[in-house]
């Protein structure tokens, strides 16, 4: 599913355009939506099931299999099923953010919703390499940015002299970096849609023929209700 001009972003503004999500809503009634503040598949342990994917404009979610599921540790968790994404630009477009992710339906009755999720991305690099600029994370309720989560810099990693196979080698693992993504916001009893997006200034380091370099990783995304009275 391709979103047009989800996101533009510049050096001095953040815009987020109308999302065409509305022809999800359920035709029958709220019957085929999960029950009340739970999401279908939130930890990703049957794949992308019960998620909508996206991109933006001028987008991508990686070359396939991408976006697929696979094992990770994020955040300190035991190693799950997570979804794993490669989110940036199609083509080069200076200063302009691209990507995609992932959105869903779900109900709720009214009163505060916090949202989370596991986030984290990897430097697939085998040489000293760096990252200034790696993954926006942004989190959307029913078309609004509720929060948004920058990772930062990434660089690899050089393997401890002692831990070397050989002799004076120059080894360097990849790197990583992680974070939870959160949010909350007030809504009214019904169906509402939960989106994350994951944006980029830059395009794929390589192409879609060849491993990419950046990698980005989604996992445990939980819904929280309180009531209007706090209750």
């Amino acid at each position: 599913m391709r979103i047009s001009q989800i996101a533009c972003i510049s050096l001095v503004t953040t815009c987020f355009a109308a999302l065409p999500v509305q022809a999800q809503t359920p035709s029958d009634g709220l019957t085929t939506l999960p029950l009340i503040g739970n999401l279908v598949n939130s930890g990703f342990e049957a794949g992308l099931s019960g998620w909508t994917t996206f991109t933006t404009a001028n987008g991508s979610l990686g070359p396939a299999p991408l976006p697929t599921t696979v094992s990770a540790k994020i955040n300190g968790n035991p190693a799950s099923q997570a979804a794993a994404f490669v989110a940036a630009q199609r083509s080069a477009t200076p200063g302009v953010e691209e990507g995609g992710g992932v959105f869903q339906w779900f109900l709720t009755r009214e009163g505060s919703i916090t949202i989370s999720a596991d986030a984290a991305a990897l430097l697939n690099c085998y040489d000293a390499c760096r990252m200034p600029d790696s993954t926006r994370f942004w989190l959307i309720i029913d078309g609004q940015i509720v929060s948004r989560l920058d990772l930062g810099e990434i660089s690899s990693v050089q393997l401890p002299p002692h831990l070397c196979p050989y002799r004076d080698c120059n080894l360097f693992l990849p790197g990583t970096a992680s974070a939870v993504l959160s949010g909350s916001a007030r809504v009214g009893a019904g169906p509402h849609y939960v989106m994350i997006a994951m944006t980029r200034v830059y395009p794929s380091e390589f192409p879609d023929t060849s491993p990419p370099a950046l990698y980005q990783f989604l996992d445990n995304v939980t819904v929280t209700w309180t009531a209007v009275d706090g209750r």
